[in-house]
């Protein structure tokens, strides 16, 4: 449930990632959504899972191994999914970034994802494919 101030703490999360660095395991787009969820209301559901790959293939084997196919089967377990219209700021969204698939947070009309170059960059609301509830 997100806590009463979570757009200010959803704020200070985002202004907190600038010069990140993308690395597998540490700063990706699963871990990213679940720092923005956790900042929006405390709950880190990624927590197992942080540091614990280093690239792309460990980290589904992980995932795997929590019975998750895929980043974006996680989090469809863990959040109801809604039409993507129907998706409000903070919800966690999938788009299609560089010809991939990759999970973010919407913020009105622009999605905050995972920057393969580092740090956090912006996807238009119009390549959401899916989308899920942050209650």
């Amino acid at each position: 449930m997100r806590l009463p101030d979570w757009q200010t703490r959803l704020n200070a999360f985002l202004a907190g990632l600038g010069g990140q660095g993308f690395v597998y395991g540490q700063f990706d787009c699963a871990l990213f959504v679940a720092g923005a969820v956790a900042a929006m209301t405390g709950e880190d559901h990624a927590q197992i899972f942080r540091g614990k790959y280093d690239n792309a293939k460990s980290g589904l084997k992980l995932l795997a191994g929590h019975g998750h196919t895929s980043p974006i089967d996680f989090v469809a377990m863990h959040f109801e999914e809604t039409v993507p219209a129907l998706a409000m700021p903070g919800d966690i969204v999938v788009v299609v970034e560089a010809g991939e698939r990759a999970l973010g947070i919407l913020q009105g009309e622009w999605v905050y994802v995972v920057a393969q170059m580092g740090g956090v960059a912006l996807a238009p609301r119009s390549r959401v494919l899916r989308a899920f509830k942050v209650l």
